[in-house]
């Protein structure tokens, strides 16, 4: 598979080997979080990723229009007792689980 000019092979990151199409979005992400855009400049699609998967998670900023991790969280008393406040792993869940299992995310 070519890597494409936004850091995926197909659906899955070059870098980790993850599929984040679940809760992320070139697009969106850039422009609803206008701060990331301006540190990297649309060119930098490696650079916001790498933003994305650092800071983004952590700071449970949304990147598509379809995963909330703030409304994740809050829907899911199981999820908040197994994470606690590790937003990253709202994420994660969702991309390995939860969007197979029809949880709701927005």
């Amino acid at each position: 598979n070519e890597i494409l000019s936004d850091g995926f092979i197909g659906p899955v990151s070059a870098r980790t080997g993850i599929g984040y199409a679940a809760v992320y979005d070139f697009d969106y992400y850039c422009e609803n979080n206008p701060d990331v855009l301006m540190a990297f400049g649309q060119d930098d699609r490696q650079g916001i990723l790498d933003h994305f998967l650092n800071f983004g998670m952590v700071e449970e900023r949304r990147a598509n229009e379809t995963f909330d991790a703030a409304v994740y969280k809050a829907r899911y008393e199981d999820l908040r007792n197994a994470f606690g406040d590790n937003a990253k792993a709202y994420y994660e869940h969702y991309i390995e689980f939860g969007q197979f299992e029809g949880r709701i995310a927005c």
